[in-house]
């Protein structure tokens, strides 16, 4: 779907319509694989528009970089588990595996258009854009009611 529509607009609320479009479109008759790339915590750095986020982070003040990549992740988090709450409502919630991953670690100051003291990744060092482990190294978390049993197996496979 193209977005020339949506531009000046916050872009976490197209991606969320878009995915509740798509859900809602689906043949439920056929398996469903949905690529959901959120660009939420990304530069330029853009605090939401609802003001809940500002006090959720109102404590967070060591720079307004900080402040606003604060909000940011919080958005982030609330639009996840608004997405959830959608697979949830579509009956889906039970045959999905969610995977919520990173592609490089946080933004660290390396040149002059990246902003300063946005992010962390100690104890690693560097960030995004850099070799070194505070890019490569990054989280990622999964969820499913699928992948449960196969996974405790590997857990316990890999104890003894």
């Amino acid at each position: 779907t193209l977005a020339d529509d949506q531009v000046g607009n916050y872009s976490m609320d197209f991606y969320m319509e878009e995915a509740a479009r798509m859900l809602d479109s689906r043949d439920q008759s056929k398996p469903f694989f949905m690529y959901f790339a959120h660009q939420e915590i990304h530069v330029p750095l853009q605090a939401p528009p609802e003001p809940e986020y500002a006090e959720l982070c109102a404590g967070v003040t060591a720079t307004g970089n900080r402040n606003t990549l604060c909000q940011m992740t919080a958005r982030l988090d609330k639009s996840i588990g608004d997405f959830v709450d959608m697979l949830k409502a579509c009956d889906m919630w039970e045959n999905t595996l969610l995977w919520v991953t990173t592609d490089n670690g946080g933004m660290t100051q390396w040149q002059d258009d990246f902003p300063a003291s946005a992010s962390s990744n100690f104890p690693l060092r560097g960030g995004k854009a850099t070799l070194f482990k505070g890019d490569r190294k990054s989280t990622r978390l999964t969820s499913s009611h699928i992948t449960t049993s196969y996974a405790v197996f590997c857990l316990k496979k890999k104890k003894k």
